[in-house]
């Protein structure tokens, strides 16, 4: 029951989406519409399980705000008079809206972008953050007696990152003392980027198109003078975009190479000097292949620190690995991802371990059945073709602090539930594991995710 209840809410919130945005007069302060639902003029009669979001009801030009204190809704309404919107509808949604509050959906006027709109509402100090199509900052939630879901998800790659930031913030509820910025457009520097997140030092993606939005975020989010982590030369994150932020007052510490492999040293040492006084053992190397995403993702939240590696190793590299304290060196993923005689020179080292699997699916399967501590189970799930879902979601894992080394497993619709996943499943009863998705119903369908977790 409660899982329908979930599907309810959420499915009533996009729903908003559908409303036509011409029909509703400024001067008013609220309107009411009837919404027609794919040919059902009564919404009560449709069946809202059918529904996927980005595909049936994403739809018409909206933008959703949250706010941060609503004790009356004269505020929402304020807001709205203020930049010239027209609210269409007030919700109370504080289990679905990160942070909680409540949340407007407004029109967009005409001659007035999407992308303008946000960044309108945006700079009103009484407002968290925006979104077109209600999507950012939106989590839904599914219960059963054997498991809970919980869906981070945004409008893009970029929105499902701030969404899960804000749930950190939310948790710690106070300003962040830091925060990383990694490159969304292509994986290599922001692969390392994991390993510097922790508690409340959550990880953003960043582009271009979106350093209007990060620095919203930043600025609604992050402390004044606190620490940025700039993942990556220039050419990702712009100088431009460094300087703003030094304008505003941030300290800024730009972790970038001449390639992802020195990228990733330079990290390597960031994270070995902020610990410094507390490794007081021999460390665990985890090595992936810097060549693909899949390994690095599912190696990303469990402990040590993680070397990307090509064809073989840079002269940096052996300096590192010969100056470190190794009491072993973690491979993941088959010889077809880090070579057999990349582990003959990693053999110098330290002692060797390798866990690989038939496919990248398997592989994560195996990590997480290797690394994971079961009391109080956390686990972490996304697609495995898309790299910007699982960075985000490594670094939640890291950020929030989830319990039990939480992993981040690969999966595809396709898949299923494997034998190894049934395995692992069985492992965490009689606990009831709580499942935390990154992306959209789309890309990884609540059936999958019943799936899976079926005992």
């Amino acid at each position: 029951m409660k899982r329908r209840i979930g599907i309810f809410l959420l499915a009533l919130l996009m729903v908003l989406t559908l409303m036509p945005v011409n029909i509703f007069a400024e001067s008013e302060p609220m309107q009411s519409a009837e919404i027609g639902i794919n040919g059902s003029e009564n919404p009560a009669d449709f069946d809202w399980s059918t529904l996927e979001p980005g595909v049936d009801y994403v739809e018409g030009e909206m933008v959703v705000t949250f706010v941060d204190d609503l004790e009356s809704q004269d505020m929402i309404y304020d807001i709205a008079c203020d930049n010239g919107f027209t609210v269409i509808e007030i919700l109370g949604f504080y289990d679905f809206v990160m942070g909680g509050g409540k949340l407007a959906v407004f029109s967009v006027p005409d001659g007035m972008t999407v992308p303008d709109a946000i960044d309108k509402v945006e700079e009103d100090p009484r407002v968290q953050y925006a979104t077109p199509n209600g999507r950012f900052g939106l989590a839904s939630s599914y219960t059963s007696d054997n498991y809970s879901i919980i869906r981070i998800y945004g409008n893009d790659r970029y929105e499902t990152a701030f969404a899960a930031a804000n749930r950190v913030f939310s948790k710690y509820n106070r300003p962040l003392e830091e925060i990383v910025i990694a490159n969304g457009q292509d994986f290599p520097d922001a692969l390392s980027s994991t390993k510097i997140t922790g508690n409340n030092k959550p990880l953003i993606l960043t582009s271009n198109a979106t350093e209007g939005r990060t620095l919203n975020f930043i600025q609604k989010r992050v402390k004044s003078g606190g620490t940025i982590y700039l993942v990556g030369g220039t050419g990702v994150i712009s100088q431009g975009f460094e300087n703003t932020l030094k304008q505003r007052g941030y300290t800024i510490k730009r972790l970038g190479g001449k390639d992802r492999y020195e990228t990733n040293l330079l990290i390597l040492k960031e994270v070995k000097d902020h610990n410094a006084d507390y490794v007081t053992f021999p460390e665990t190397l985890v090595v992936v292949s810097g060549k693909d995403f899949a390994d690095a993702l599912s190696a990303s939240p469990c402990g040590g620190t993680m070397m990307l590696v090509g064809d073989k190793l840079t002269e940096g590299q052996k300096q590192y690995l010969d100056k470190s304290f190794l009491g072993k060196i973690l491979i993941i993923g088959g010889t077809g991802a880090v070579s057999s005689s990349v582990e003959q020179e990693l053999k110098a080292f330290a002692p060797i371990e390798r866990i690989g699997g038939a496919d990248r699916y398997e592989t994560s399967e195996l990590v997480a059945t290797n690394w994971t501590v079961h009391s109080n189970p956390d686990m972490c799930f996304v697609s495995g073709s898309n790299f910007a879902d699982g960075i985000v979601a490594g670094a939640f894992a890291r950020s929030y602090g989830l319990t039990g080394c939480a992993p981040v497993i690969l999966v595809s619709n396709e898949r299923g539930q494997s034998p190894l996943m049934s395995a692992y499943i069985d492992g965490i009863y009689p606990e009831t594991p709580t499942a935390w998705v990154f992306g959209g119903p789309t890309l990884i369908k609540d059936k999958t995710m019943m799936e899976i977790l079926e005992h």
